[in-house]
């Protein structure tokens, strides 16, 4: 029976050494982008609204700004309906963890852009820098590309 248990314990160290997914440092977290778009304005309008899938490897960390040359100020957004009213408000932050992935999407969590002085191009990608910070206080930036997207032909 040691003989049998010994075998299994090296075959499950075998099987972690060639996985495919490196370990992650303690305290140390890595962020994947996905589906990341910024809604295509009404013609003459100057704000906009955009959202993404965020998912983290290791630490938990928030979502305290994001960025982007196309607009002056981007600001974190929450929807609810109360009474039938929709109401949003501007948010200091999003959570996400490896347990929690963080969505932002239209009629919750999103991003709104205000400002904007040009005109965005429909399957054009734009640059948006995200910046997390860790509970430990350390932040890090990560940029990524948004797809303009026509929300009216979907």
């Amino acid at each position: 029976m040691k003989h049998v248990l010994f075998v299994c314990a090296v075959a499950l160290m075998g099987l972690s050494a060639c996985s495919s997914e490196p370990a992650i440092p303690e305290g140390e977290t890595v962020y994947e982008i996905d589906d990341a778009y910024i809604v295509a304005p009404a013609p003459g309008m100057k704000n906009t609204s955009g959202g993404m899938t965020v998912t983290v490897q290791g630490a938990a960390a928030e979502l305290i700004e994001v960025s982007s040359e196309i607009a002056p100020r981007i600001e974190l957004h929450t929807m609810s309906m109360k009474n039938g009213m929709m109401s949003m408000r501007r948010a200091d932050s999003f959570p996400v963890t490896s347990e929690a992935p963080l969505e932002l999407k239209r009629g919750g969590n999103h991003l709104m852009l205000f400002g904007l002085d040009e005109v965005l191009e429909v399957d054009s990608e734009i640059d948006l820098a995200l910046t997390f910070m860790r509970e430990d206080g350390a932040t890090q930036v990560v940029i990524t590309s948004a797809t303009i997207k026509d929300i009216a032909a979907e």
